[in-house]
């Protein structure tokens, strides 16, 4: 199942919230965010490869973030 990540931003477009969630697919995980983000504004990402081992992906440096992420909505 794929795992997604919310980030939730104030006016100016700063992060100021995040979270993770597995999905069935990208179109239920728009709906939910739509749901739960209250009329804030939102970036979704899907994360696509883990660095590491485990089931919880570790943070990602910013060399890696690019090929690890897709953005799939703001």
């Amino acid at each position: 199942m794929p795992r997604y990540r919310v980030h939730i931003l104030d006016a100016s477009g700063k992060v100021i919230g995040a979270g993770q969630f597995d999905c069935v697919n990208n179109e239920v995980a728009q709906e939910r965010i739509g749901q739960l983000a209250g009329g804030l504004d939102t970036e979704l990402w899907q994360l696509v490869a883990s660095v590491g081992s485990g089931t919880t992906p570790r943070s990602l440096t910013s060399e890696v973030r690019p090929r690890t992420r897709r953005r799939l909505h703001s």
